[in-house]
């Protein structure tokens, strides 16, 4: 039987992620793919497993959430990344969640992160629990921005069974979506009229925001305890900030 739930998954160039992704969500009624363009075989791959492939202009996440959750036709929809996976536990609980007359208007989810080839997951970031099951009906809007939550009305729980996260699968593109979402956040900052690099909070932005972002997550995100690739991963959240920053000052030149 399958499940009241719309799946999203919004892709790009995810050829070596999108099977084993939706294969994983096989027991939902309706699986949305919202492709920004591919140049891969993403978009063919996605066909398998639906008819609900849309292939648009790449776009930051947020947005082709939107237009993801415009197509969906459940009572209940799942946000789901190409490369995250749903455990068997996991769909347990969501199988309980959207079947039972339970009163919560969505669920956080517990995500574990995996470097490509490890069977266990890395220590970086664990646990984090992120908001991605909702009831349709009690959703308020999705954001409009990377990294922001989205607003629902009533109670939020919490799933049993873990979301899986291959967050590395190479530099290529580990690089390629640090310059894609890098320069929307420049973006924003820009366009916030209220925003600014001078005096005491613009140099606390340009210096010791990258610093803190990599000790945040060298030590109490515990990056130092996955050894070398915690260190990676740690000097990476810093020069993300140093990134978004870079661009700013350059926009402002010209």
């Amino acid at each position: 039987m399958k499940l009241p739930v719309s799946v999203i998954a919004v892709t790009h160039n995810e050829e070596s992620n999108i099977d084993a992704c939706l294969a994983s969500v096989s027991w939902a009624e309706e699986i949305i793919v919202v492709d920004g363009s591919s140049q891969d075989r993403t978009a063919d791959i996605a066909r398998k497993y639906t008819g609900k492939v849309f292939v648009k202009e790449n776009a930051d996440c947020e947005t082709q959430r939107i237009f993801g959750l415009s197509k969906a036709t459940q009572p209940w929809f799942f946000l789901i990344d190409a490369d995250e996976r749903v455990s068997p536990e996991l769909a347990r609980s969501i199988e309980r969640a959207v079947t039972s007359e339970s009163k919560e208007s969505a669920f956080h989810i517990l995500r574990a992160n995996f470097l490509e080839g490890c069977a266990k997951p890395v220590h970086f970031n664990y646990p984090e629990y992120h908001l991605r099951l909702f009831r349709k009906s009690d959703l308020v809007s999705l954001p409009e921005k990377i990294h922001r939550v989205p607003e629902v009305r009533g109670s939020v729980g919490r799933l049993e069974g873990v979301l899986d996260h291959y967050f590395f699968g190479s530099v290529t593109q580990y690089l390629e979506k640090m310059n894609f979402y890098t320069n929307l956040e420049a973006q924003y900052c820009l366009s916030d009229s209220a925003f600014s690099l001078k005096g005491v909070r613009g140099f606390t932005r340009l210096f010791f925001r990258p610093l803190g972002r990599f000790m945040e997550y060298y030590f109490a995100k515990k990056a130092i305890l996955d050894g070398y690739w915690g260190l990676v991963f740690a000097a990476g959240a810093g020069y993300y900030e140093l990134l978004i920053n870079l661009r700013i000052l350059l926009a402002r030149k010209k």
